[in-house]
């Protein structure tokens, strides 16, 4: 388990919402969401809006610091 904790401002984010929340670009959010790096939220209609899983890309970098620092998860 890692010693702090992030308060994240919305479970979903929209691409945009998440490309200014994480520093990187609108183009690199869209690229490794369609190549499976960024974990999206199932889209229900065709003309959803895409939605990055904030709280799974937060469990997923913290199974992967704790697997960097040797830590069990």
């Amino acid at each position: 388990m890692l010693s702090f904790s992030v308060a994240l401002p919305s479970p979903y984010m929209t691409y945009e919402e998440y490309a200014r929340f994480s520093g990187m670009s609108f183009r690199l959010v869209k690229d490794w969401a369609l190549e499976g790096k960024i974990i999206t939220a199932p889209k229900i209609n065709k003309g959803d809006t895409p939605l990055v899983n904030v709280v799974a890309m937060m469990e997923k970098a913290s199974r992967e610091a704790n697997q960097i620092l040797g830590h069990r998860a």
